[in-house]
């Protein structure tokens, strides 16, 4: 016995095509308060980071805040439905985010990212389904 099924033409992504504008918005939205979020646990992380009997962070860490310049000068960015950065303005901000070849790297904003892509997930999951919600 042989089955047929079909699929309605483009024409039926009307509805579809009538909530994008609702879609990038809510996207947008969640990656604004995703870009918060994670500001927020970089600072707390950097907080909470032990320092050595040098008084610096460990290598790998989060950077050990000491005078709050450099947390401080922690934004988010270029917040978008395609996405956002997170970006430090210090003038020490790249040396301790990449390293030198005196000092290993201490990865704030890489790893903060890292370590909340699961939030971030999340926040767009909870603000599409509410912009879904008719």
């Amino acid at each position: 016995m042989e089955m047929l099924f079909t699929v309605a033409g483009l024409s039926g992504l009307s509805k579809l095509t009538a909530l994008q504008p609702r879609l990038i918005f809510a996207v947008e939205t969640a990656m604004h308060s995703s870009a918060q979020l994670i500001v927020k646990d970089i600072k707390r992380r950097m907080m909470g980071t032990a320092l050595s009997s040098t008084g610096h962070s460990f290598p790998g860490e989060f950077p050990a805040i000491q005078t709050g310049q450099l947390s401080g000068s922690l934004r988010s960015v270029d917040i978008s439905h395609d996405g956002f950065g997170i970006t430090a303005t210090a003038n020490h901000a790249p040396y301790l985010q990449h390293g030198t070849y005196r000092m290993a790297a201490r990865p704030f904003t890489s790893k903060g990212i890292e370590l909340n892509l699961g939030t971030i997930e999340d926040t767009i999951i909870k603000y599409l389904k509410g912009a879904l919600m008719i």
